[in-house]
């Protein structure tokens, strides 16, 4: 569990954001076997107002469409709404590393939703297993929040996460534009 200080109005920015894309996953909830849930990006604008700018799964397609949002289309979001906070919500294969393995290859992998929460010095990481049943529609396990918390690690430009993940390019640049933007 974190203890959040409750005068810390980032804190509260996150939660607000936090149960707003817990709405999203459970509107966006597949009614098929083979369905997923929609990849999303969510922010608090500058007057405190969660705005969602629609699904962002066109983006996630490809190496090439995912680094193309990472580096224009999320600055420029974080940018226009001056925002003080965003959610990216997606899901993943999960795995023990091994060389040369990505995760989705691995006998191993966990299917996951989650859900990332950034300020500019605050951040927190939700995630939930993906159950399957080739006849049901897929159910998604409880949320676990993991503490996240800031590094000199994460402030590192996108260039130096690359190899850690497909998301962790976006994170950075997210944390990056946040920082520029309510630095003003």
């Amino acid at each position: 569990m974190i203890v959040r200080d409750p005068g810390n109005q980032q804190s509260g920015i996150l939660d607000r954001l936090a149960n707003a894309a817990f709405e999203h996953v459970l509107a966006t909830t597949p009614e098929t076997p083979e369905g997923d849930w929609v990849a999303a990006l969510m922010l608090v604008d500058h007057n405190g107002a969660i705005v969602n700018p629609g699904s962002v799964r066109q983006f996630y397609a490809s190496p090439e469409t995912l680094e193309i949002f990472g580096t224009e289309a999320l600055p420029y979001f974080i940018r226009q709404h001056r925002a003080k906070a965003i959610c990216l919500i997606a899901t993943a294969w999960w795995a023990n590393p091994a060389p040369g393995k990505r995760p989705s290859e691995m006998p191993d992998r966990r299917e996951m939703v989650y859900i990332n929460l950034i300020t500019p010095t605050e951040e927190r990481y939700l995630h939930a297993p993906i159950a399957r049943d080739p006849n049901l529609p897929p159910e998604l396990g409880a949320f676990v929040d993991a503490d996240c918390g800031l590094s000199e690690e994460s402030a590192r430009p996108p260039e130096d996460v690359r190899r850690r993940g497909r998301s962790a390019p976006l994170l950075a640049a997210a944390r990056i534009a946040l920082r520029e933007v309510n630095a003003q």
